[in-house]
């Protein structure tokens, strides 16, 4: 079913949704959502109002149904909107059943307006992206490979293990040809520890199949660095999961000191008293997991280490305790108290691990000699004044007899449960059918600091008196000893939630995994290139890396990286991606490019198919057409007031800039960003008149250089703009066609007829034709011999439309003056009644153009915009 949905702008309300059975125009659907609404959009493409009615949404279409918002900017109204010129664009795209046409137009005069930008990035944006390249762009045969006047600073090109991770269901990349590419984050980095060292866990990858070489970080060949360990797979369907990261996780990158006790510079035992005492004594920090972690650690670091830099052999503990409770829970529960000991004037990292898991019958375990050295589940109420309540930790910790500590003298006879402590690393394993798997708050509160020679773990005294060391004694407020003289400040580096999952859930996607052992991950890059089927001879078979832009461009339509890929039977292979391709290999054009996942479609299409100077097709087939030099080629179809009306003629007279600054990816400079300048023939270099462009795909300066002076050359050789409007009979050619045209208004010397008596050596027309005879040389029998049209002079030929459409030029034999009776300079193929014919200058018989948009009329007619051959661009 058709859904759609009627939005109000700025409106907080519950959008109505309505259900409509398949058959629904756009039209019909507006009409019944709301009778005012002037918005519709599918797939975030707005439908120009006038395609309303010829518009049919597939059966599984959503429809957005709202009202346009409009906006003034400074000077009022006029010119088109860039914004709706580009959703016309994806419209095609979308609706694949609109005979395609070529979207004509300049920039928005209220571009800023609808973008919502101030007025001097308007002007930058008017100056540079929405002038040459903006025009060609929408208006161009071949537009440039750019992502277009708002995408030409790409955003997160580069992705490193410091960032740059893909959101979850996101699309993903993928590269066109080979190149070296940073791919994003499959995952969050995941970093952990391992006794004193810091392991990261990252995995990065790419959409299909690739081949991967190359692997870098930073720029450092990966393969040779000690303490680094790499896995790839290259995304074929099957591929057994990664070995080396069989988890993922969440961090949060806290680096935050946990508050101890404030206490006065003269006095480090004394709290300060120029603040509330209960803000003097350690504050706690809260932390959340992620939702329903297998593991939640927290990551501690004892930056200047613990001891006594007087003694450095005396031994100092620091106690912690934390709680957890479920995220919309008042319930908390409390965790064992815990010791860290150390006498180590250096960094120290540790780590307390929370594990929902049932640990089964394991002995419990502690160090004996430094770092997680002792965890409790009762500490008595302190005995000096002001007396303080007991702590007690959760019955589920408690074994019910024994001692209330844990330390790695009593192992036997302590009633603690769920806690094993090693130097480095502590865990809690919490039972998921006590603890349910959820998100979870998790608090943590240091205490005192307290030197091992007075401490009494039995009896939790300090030189043999029971204090709290989470509070304070005294009428001055005082803690057990004096913080002068004493290293124990305490952070928490990280909270991390960890899932015991793979990371990666598909094995179509290529993967590069690092674990690295105290290196710093900088850019992770790989030598990629996108594995395609390729042209066989007879089929589309094998897989290959290949940078031919057609390969990738049917891959774009068909191929599996495609959400909703084309039936193949959609795809004109043989007229066009076949011969697109040959002609690529012919001119050394390739694509090597980062398609990014959130590209539309045609985007991408757009891109690749330019780099071979072509463009998309997409319309009762799909394909590709591409400018190329037609010198030689014979038109397809003839156009004559006999068979069409109401040409027009548009002349551009654009102030073109004096150059391009040109940004590629430079392939010799291993794919960094670069910048040339390419100047227009005759300009005067002035560097003030120039235009920016990013160029996708295109990787050496020579094509670079050659796409630009291309670009800057079009809008000179194909200035001018013609439509025509025809009767059905248009039809027979398409967009990117070469037709002929011919008319009175374009020379007194034209005309045209149809023929009322055929014949191979004259023919006779049904109207009198305007002939010229004055030639510059003696035989214009030998026509096919002539190397120098200008020797010619004026000789009127005739251009002959044949039944298959195609169009043979045939020189006359005449003399000056008017008649209905044309005798050909040579024989020819027998011309047959009803042909059209038209008539004028050998070598300007016909003027040829190119179709650049092809428009149906609810009359099973068209609209035609054409452009000049230009054959010159290609000289």
């Amino acid at each position: 079913m058709i859904r759609a949905i009627y939005r109000l702008p700025f409106s907080l309300d519950v959008p109505v949704v309505r259900a409509f059975g398949p058959g629904h125009s756009v039209a019909q659907i507006m009409a019944q959502m709301h009778p005012e609404a002037d918005l519709a959009m599918i797939g975030g493409h707005v439908i120009p109002r006038e395609r309303w009615e010829r518009v049919y949404p597939k059966p599984t279409a959503v429809i957005e149904v709202s009202h346009l918002v409009h906006g003034g900017g400074e000077g009022g109204g006029g010119g088109k909107n860039i914004l709706s010129l580009v959703a016309s664009l994806g419209l095609i795209a979308l609706t694949g059943g609109i005979a395609s046409g070529a979207i004509l137009g300049g920039a928005s005069a209220n571009l800023g307006a609808a973008l919502g930008i101030g007025k001097a990035l308007t002007a930058n944006i008017l100056a540079g992206g929405v002038g040459l390249i903006g025009s060609l762009l929408l208006s161009g045969l071949t537009p440039p490979p750019t992502l277009g006047p708002a995408g030409d600073a790409q955003k997160d090109r580069s992705a490193s293990a410091s960032g740059n991770p893909l959101e979850a269901n996101a699309a993903m990349w993928r590269v066109v040809g080979e190149r070296r590419v940073a791919p994003p984050l499959l995952a969050q980095p995941l970093v952990t520890l391992d006794g004193q060292d810091e392991v990261v866990e990252v995995v990065c990858g790419l959409a299909g199949p690739h081949r991967l070489q190359d692997i870098r970080i930073g720029s450092a060949e990966a393969a040779t660095m000690p303490g680094v360990q790499l896995e790839t797979r290259e995304g074929w369907p099957g591929d057994r999961p990664l070995r080396l990261l069989r988890r993922y996780g969440a961090t949060q990158q806290v680096n935050a000191e946990i508050p101890a006790h404030k206490v006065e510079g003269d006095a480090q035992n004394i709290l300060e008293r120029t603040i509330d005492v209960s803000q003097a004594v350690p504050q706690r920090l809260v932390y959340a997991t992620g939702q329903a972690p297998d593991e939640h650690q927290i990551q501690v670091a004892f930056p200047q280490g613990v001891g006594r830099p007087s003694d450095e052999g005396d031994q100092v503990r620091i106690p912690l305790r934390l709680r957890l409770r479920e995220v919309g829970s008042d319930t908390w529960t409390v965790l064992p108290e815990l010791h860290y000991r150390a006498a180590a004037l250096r960094l120290l990292r540790a780590t307390i691990r929370l594990i929902w898991a049932d640990e089964g019958s394991v002995a419990l375990s502690m160090s004996g000699r430094t770092g997680w050295v002792e965890a409790r589940i009762s500490a008595p109420g302190q005995t000096v004044a002001p007396a303080t309540e007991a702590f007690a930790v959760d019955a589920y910790f408690d074994g019910g007899s024994g001692d209330g500590y844990l330390t790695g003298n009593n192992l036997a006879s302590s009633a603690v449960r769920h806690v094993y402590g090693t130097a480095d690393e502590l865990s809690i394993y919490l039972d998921p059918a006590t603890f349910a798997p959820g998100q979870y708050e998790v608090e943590i509160q240091r205490g005192a600091a307290v030197r091992e020679a007075v401490w009494d773990s039995a009896d939790y005294e300090v030189s043999g008196q029971v204090r709290d060391l989470f509070g304070y004694s005294g009428t001055v407020p005082e803690i057990a000893l004096s913080r002068e003289g004493l290293s124990d400040t305490v952070a928490v580096l990280r909270s991390v939630s960890i899932w015991n999952d793979r990371p990666v859930q598909t094995d179509e996607v290529a993967l590069v995994a690092v674990r690295a052992r105290n290196v710093q991950l900088e850019e992770i890059s790989v030598l990629a290139g996108g594995y395609v089927p390729t042209w066989g001879g007879s089929a589309w078979t094998g897989w290959s890396v290949s940078s031919n832009p057609a390969d990738h461009l049917r891959d774009i339509y068909v191929g599996r990286s495609n959400a909703d890929p084309l039936p193949e039977s959609m795809l004109d292979d043989a007229n066009m991606l076949v011969p697109f391709r040959a002609h690529c290999a012919s001119e050394g054009y390739t694509c090597n490019a980062i398609i990014r996942g959130d590209s539309p479609v045609a985007e991408a299409a757009r891109i690749v198919a330019g780099c071979g100077y072509g463009r998309p097709y997409m319309s009762e087939v799909w394909g590709v057409i591409w400018d190329r030099d037609r010198s030689a080629d014979s038109p397809v179809q003839m156009f004559t007031p006999r068979n069409s009306r109401g040409l027009t003629i548009t002349k551009d007279f654009a102030r073109l800039p004096d150059g391009l600054r040109v940004t590629f990816d430079d392939a010799s400079r291993d794919w960094q960003p670069r910048q040339i300048t390419v100047w227009r023939k005759g300009a005067a270099r002035d560097t003030s008149r120039t235009e920016q462009v990013r160029y996708e795909g295109v990787d050496t300066e020579a094509a670079a250089r050659a796409r630009a002076a291309y670009d800057l050359e079009v809008l000179t050789r194909r200035s001018c703009t013609y439509a025509l409007e025809t009767p059905p009979e248009s039809i027979v050619s398409r967009r990117g066609d070469l037709v002929a045209v011919s008319h009175d208004i374009l020379s007194e010397q034209h005309g045209f007829g149809r023929v009322i008596a055929g014949g191979a050596d004259q023919i006779v027309l049904d109207a009198a034709m305007p002939l010229i005879n004055e030639p510059n040389v003696d035989d214009v029998t030998n026509f096919d011999a002539v190397q120098n049209v200008d020797l010619l002079g004026l000789v009127s030929a005739a251009a002959i439309q044949r039944a298959d459409g195609t169009v043979d030029v045939e020189p006359l034999d005449c003399v000056t003056g008017e008649t209905d009776v044309l005798t050909f300079a040579s024989p020819t193929t027998h011309v047959d009644e009803g042909q059209l014919v038209a008539v004028g200058p050998l070598a300007t018989e016909t003027l040829r153009l190119i179709v650049a948009g092809v428009t149906p009329d609810d009359q099973m007619g068209a609209a035609l915009t054409l452009i000049d051959e230009a054959s010159e661009l290609f000289a």
